[in-house]
């Protein structure tokens, strides 16, 4: 940009000197709360959507299981993979009972 240009739109001392302790602060808050509201929006939706992803996953697999799929169904290795969770968890809740 030229000197002439960026000269004419440079603002005045007067101005500078009267606002020099408010203008830059109150823009560096307003544009801190924007980015930070803007972050926590972005992160909420990014939890959100892995919990969606995760339960849809879920319940196809529960599906899977309650409808007892054959082994050529595409839905089987959900199947098996609800199954060895099951097992995972059962087998740790039956070692606590035992001790």
């Amino acid at each position: 940009m030229p000197k002439s240009v960026k000269k004419s739109l440079a603002p005045s001392a007067e101005f500078l000197s009267r606002n020099k302790s408010r203008y830059p602060f109150r823009v560096q808050r307003e544009i801190y709360a924007a980015s930070s509201a803007r972050h926590f929006s972005l992160a909420a939706r990014a939890i959100a959507s892995v919990f969606a992803v995760f339960r849809c996953h879920d319940s196809v697999a529960v599906y899977a299981d309650n409808a007892n799929v054959s082994a050529d169904s595409p839905l089987y290795p959900l199947k098996r993979l609800n199954e060895s969770v099951q097992l995972v968890l059962f087998e740790s809740r039956d070692k606590r009972n035992y001790r």
